[in-house]
């Protein structure tokens, strides 16, 4: 996946699946092999979902399906590479020399039959150095801190899980704030405002909220008003939660 393009699968996902209503997401077993080491692994991809994952409470940290599910992370049971499953068959072959050094640092992980087994606290401390590895930008880690925040206060790990929230809070000003965004400034304001909140500063959370409803989510490409309103809606909500403190808890699960 290209680095900036979080927004897209965001958009795209939530257009495809507005009118949906399934019973649940569902998964399939399918056999990758690991570009860096050539072990085939057994994996899962997603058959079925509905617009409803677009209201769990991660929406409220601005997470989303398919994120919050940890069968989207594969990790090698040979030697460790791991990344989201969009991006596990993309790793390019003048990487592979780093790559494997990267993951010479990971050598502890205790073996495992499942993927699932391995804690996501794990799967993306790997996945982070991975990353950082191929090259991201700003807005890819905006992102994925906030996803780090989110499996981090599930293991209920606080301080840590405060720690990714910090990052991707200081990465979204830097986004918000650059007028080459300007398009998608609401949706990294929302976004902004979630870690404000998850980090106890309600005054900034709600002040940032208030100007992200001023703002309009664009795209010259795809019609993307029934995005816009999501996050007018998303905006509305979350004020009423703060002001009731009734914010959901950071510590559930969506995937159980």
């Amino acid at each position: 996946m290209k680095p900036s393009k979080i927004w897209r699968i965001l958009v795209l996902v939530f257009c495809l699946t507005v009118t949906l209503n399934l019973l649940g997401v569902t998964t399939v077993p399918v056999k990758v092999k690991c570009p860096i080491c050539g072990e085939e692994n057994e994996f899962f991809e997603y058959a079925s979902w509905g617009s409803y994952v677009y209201q769990w409470p991660s929406k409220f940290q601005m997470v989303f399906w398919p994120h919050t599910y940890s069968t989207s992370m594969y990790i090698c049971k040979r030697c460790h590479y791991t990344t989201w499953m969009w991006d596990f068959k993309d790793a390019r072959p003048e990487k592979a020399a780093d790559l494997r050094k990267v993951l010479s640092e990971f050598s502890d992980v205790p073996k495992f039959d499942k993927y699932g087994k391995v804690p996501m606290s794990v799967r993306l401390g790997i996945a982070e150095r991975v990353y950082q590895t191929l090259g991201r930008d700003d807005e890819f880690w905006s992102h994925f801190y906030r996803v780090q925040g989110y499996y981090l206060a599930v293991e209920k790990k606080t301080e840590a899980a405060k720690q990714a929230r910090g990052k991707a809070r200081d990465l979204l000003v830097q986004l918000a704030q650059d007028p080459k965004q300007a398009p998608h400034k609401k949706q990294f304001m929302v976004s902004l405002a979630a870690m404000q909140h998850f980090l106890a500063d309600d005054q900034a959370a709600l002040e940032t909220l208030a100007k992200a409803k001023k703002e309009t989510f664009t795209d010259p490409e795809k019609d993307v008003h029934g995005y816009d309103q999501y996050l007018n809606q998303l905006i509305d909500e979350y004020t009423e939660k703060i002001k009731s403190h009734s914010v959901p808890a950071d510590d559930q699960d969506e995937s159980s």
